[in-house]
């Protein structure tokens, strides 16, 4: 009686055994799986978190308004919108090339008539992207090197502007208008001397009575402290453009200076003259309508 108790005492026990391992593998195997199922929500709300786009916010409004405020002019703001930063509207071209360089000087008149800065400014890039479009096929054009290098220069793309001009003045190093161009170059960028030097080398290559010329190198003189030389070329606009602001507030605010015989500062002149940045404005305006379609 007792052995038949031991065993079936040592058969319960050992069915214990068994059922407590399975239980615990079994609790291991769940902690496991829930741990998993955990790490992986976390991941999905991260990934959403980052991804989140709000669902009310309209994208193309948005791109809409960015144009508008970069002077995109309004029949234009429904053009499609382009993800490719490299194929935005600004870089819509054509595989010819007359129509690239008729495009360019398209966009190039529009700027000029344009009042309001930002707006002449869009059409100045829509300018330059075709003119270089069009040097693609014509890297030598004269028109497509003074277009492409004037409006860089007026959009302040120093290098651009330094490569194009330079490219021109290897090419065509005796033509007034590449020395022209040159001279607006180095004026933009403050480099006065040189300015000076290359508007006197288009002067005496064909631009004497080039009225644009004049003026800038009456400026630069201005700007150098060169008053007797400043004087002379703003007399000599004046001769040339007689409705010239600049020249006319020039001359006047001059022949007083010269009543005074220079002892004066010409600060006490500003009844007759205006700030230097509205002719630094004026003749950025005419750098752009020195390449108008004459």
């Amino acid at each position: 009686m007792k052995k038949k108790t031991v065993q079936f005492l040592l058969r319960i026990t050992y069915i214990l055994i068994i059922v407590i391992s399975l239980y615990e593998i079994l609790t291991i195997k769940l902690i496991k799986q829930e741990k998993t199922k955990v790490v992986s929500a976390a991941q999905n709300v991260s990934d959403k978190e980052e991804q989140y786009i709000p669902e009310n916010l309209n994208y193309a409004e948005v791109i809409k308004y960015i144009k508008r405020e970069e002077g995109v002019p309004e029949e234009e703001l429904e053009s499609p919108i382009v993800v490719d930063n490299e194929k935005n509207d600004d870089d819509i071209v054509t595989v010819n090339p007359e129509e690239n360089i008729n495009q360019a000087k398209k966009y190039l008149q529009e700027a000029m008539s344009e009042t309001e800065e930002a707006r002449k400014r869009y059409k100045v890039k829509k300018a330059y992207r075709y003119y270089k479009e069009y040097l693609k096929f014509y890297p030598d054009n004269i028109d497509g090197l003074l277009g492409a290098g004037a409006m860089a220069t007026y959009l302040g793309k120093e290098e651009d502007a330094k490569n194009i001009l330079m490219q021109a003045y290897a090419t065509y190093p005796k033509n007034p208008d590449v020395h022209k161009a040159l001279g607006d170059y180095s004026f933009k960028f403050s480099n006065y001397n040189n300015a000076i030097e290359y508007y006197n080398l288009s002067l005496s290559s064909g631009n004497l009575e080039d009225y644009a010329t004049n003026l800038a190198t009456a400026v630069c003189y201005e700007k150098l402290g060169d008053i007797e030389s400043a004087k002379k070329y703003f007399k000599f606009s004046q001769y040339l453009n007689p409705d010239s602001e600049i020249a006319n507030q020039r001359v006047e605010m001059y022949n007083k200076m010269e009543q005074d015989g220079y002892s004066a500062d010409p600060r006490l002149y500003d009844d007759a003259i205006k700030p230097d940045e509205n002719n630094d404005i004026e003749l950025e305006t005419l750098i752009l309508d020195s390449q108008q379609i004459k």
